[in-house]
């Protein structure tokens, strides 16, 4: 059985989107192609299980080199051994080629031997100030020169470094967090990010890379739907009620989304004045109730149905049934291009033909020269802008979606994009 091992900062029950990120991943590198996942928290105060979805669960016992070094050497079972290279000669006698030869082949089989290892990559996630010095330094010790790397090194970068203004730590940080990022770059046979805010800030780091990796070798992947992905089949993308609106996102985010709709419902054009409205995700909230009350006192005829803490396959049936869904997952201060990519409920909307209406003129919803067809707006900052397709346009839109999708995003894909960076060709299925 093909392995590989996933360093992630937590994993459920914490709350963590990269840990279910990564379980997810590993279930579709599963399913899809038969690669089975080791996993290595970075937090020795995580309280979980040993295995989740038959997945083993290991973690550091505390946050240094030293401690991490040991626990892979321990689970790698000496696959990190290195063969000690003969050294250079002018004139080589045939005993010597033929060591020479011998020595060349042992370490093509210990190249091949490389336990691959899978690093989700946050700075917050690894140190509280986001600077996980003891990662770097792992780092630093075991992947360089190329000719004696123990690891095959492939990063997925949910966060890069962070930004903040001058009477906030990160801003003063920062420096140390570009330092540490550069490590992880260099070290990187293979890059993955979820938009191209990430790989923009990636490239200026690339030519440090001894892989010679380039700005085009970037594995540009946006976020897939953490509630499924139908088939055709499964879906009604022609004759869906054109007043059906969902709002979906966790507490905080579903809060602050049913807040702005308040504020913009009134300019949702009337052929698409929401006659339901589905709120979904986060922990039961008492402000969703209040809310909830305001907004039907400014339309009578809506029903609202609330949903905590939903099952998957209950969420995805109310995206196969919604129109429109509000997003208001940036704050002003926040917007920038692409950066929806990263919204797991942009990508169920995706996923489900729903059309997308942002807080904001989102401009960033291109991959590979491919706009995503189903992105509207209404914005709350500034001046009042309303974009809408025609009602006659909505069943096509919604098949465009659909195929945009699966063009860019779908777990089987990107599954494939890891199952290929690591070089494991596996079976698929």
């Amino acid at each position: 059985m093909t392995k590989i091992y996933q360093i992630v900062p937590l994993l459920p029950p914490a709350f963590s989107g990269i840990g279910d990120y990564a379980i997810s991943l590993a279930q579709n590198l599963r399913n899809f192609y038969g690669i089975e996942s080791i996993f290595i928290v970075g937090d020795p105060d995580w309280q979980g299980a040993n295995e989740i979805d038959r997945f083993s669960c290991y973690q550091v016992s505390d946050r240094s080199a030293q401690a991490l070094a040991e626990l892979i050497h321990n689970l790698t079972d000496g696959l990190t051994t290195n063969t000690e290279p003969l050294p250079r000669s002018a004139t080589l006698q045939p005993d010597q080629l033929a060591k020479l030869d011998q020595a060349s082949n042992s370490s093509q089989s210990a190249q091949a031997n490389q336990p691959t290892i899978l690093l989700h990559y946050v700075g917050y996630g690894y140190q509280q100030r986001g600077i996980p010095f003891w990662l770097s330094d792992w780092l630093k010790q075991n992947t360089n020169p190329i000719a004696d790397q123990r690891f095959k090194i492939v990063t997925m970068f949910h966060e890069v470094y962070s930004a903040g203004p001058p009477w906030r730590s990160e801003f003063w940080l920062r420096p140390w967090q570009v330092q540490i990022a550069k490590r992880v770059i260099a070290a990187s046979s293979s890059i993955f990010v979820s938009n191209y805010l990430s790989a923009e800030d990636i490239s200026k780091h690339l030519p440090q890379n001894p892989h010679n990796l380039t700005a085009a070798n970037i594995n540009i992947y946006p976020i897939w739907s953490s509630f499924g992905e139908p088939s055709l089949a499964e879906l009604n993308l022609v004759d869906r009620q054109p007043t059906r609106w969902l709002i979906c996102g966790g507490t905080a985010m579903l809060e602050r989304g049913l807040t702005s709709f308040l504020q913009v419902l009134k300019y949702i054009p009337a052929e698409f004045a929401p006659t339901h409205l589905d709120l979904i995700g986060g922990k039961e909230n008492p402000a969703i109730a209040q809310l909830s009350a305001q907004l039907q006192a400014q339309s009578p005829d809506l029903t609202i149905a609330y949903y905590p803490q939903i099952e998957v396959a209950k969420a995805s049936s109310l995206f196969a049934q919604a129109t429109f869904a509000w997003i208001h997952y940036l704050r002003p201060k926040e917007i920038s291009p692409s950066l929806v990519f990263k919204s797991t409920v942009f990508a169920s909307c995706s996923a489900h033909g729903v059309l997308s209406v942002f807080s904001h003129q989102e401009t960033g919803t291109t991959i590979n020269n491919d706009p995503h067809p189903g992105v509207f707006y209404i914005t709350i900052a500034g001046s009042t802008r309303v974009s809408f397709p025609t009602a006659a346009d909505l069943p096509a839109i919604r098949q465009k979606v659909y195929q945009w999708y699966h063009r860019h995003a779908s777990a089987k894909m990107v599954a494939k994009a890891y199952a290929d960076a690591c070089e494991i060709d596996g079976d698929s299925r």
